[in-house]
């Protein structure tokens, strides 16, 4: 199902930009804390998202996009940001983005 890979594809972006971050000793710790903050509200939208209301599943999706925005601006004004980096929490935000816009992927998947 298109929405179970999206919630997927969010949650290692989100793991893989936190584990960047914390690599990263120029990126700043509100850009941290920003995508921390995305990180609780997949968690805590996941489940509505995939269940069966599509009101709470289009709610949650809304919530969690607003969240995915607020990461994606402190990446990109982040100056000391390695782009490595900054191009994951992008990346995590187009996912959950090109979803709510479309109801659909508009880049293949790799399902190997």
């Amino acid at each position: 199902m298109i929405v179970d890979k999206v919630i997927e594809k969010a949650s290692e972006g989100l793991t893989s930009s936190l584990i960047a971050l914390n690599s990263d000793a120029n990126a700043s710790p509100v850009l941290l804390a920003v995508v921390e903050e995305f990180y609780r509200k997949l968690a805590k939208t996941q489940d509505a998202i995939l269940g069966p209301d599509e009101r709470l599943a289009r709610e949650g999706l809304i919530e969690l996009e607003q969240a995915a925005d607020s990461a994606r601006y402190a990446a990109l004004a982040d100056p000391g940001i390695a782009p490595e980096t900054r191009d994951l929490i992008v990346e995590t935000h187009d996912w959950v983005c090109i979803f709510k816009q479309t109801g659909q992927l508009l880049k293949p998947i790799d399902d190997r």
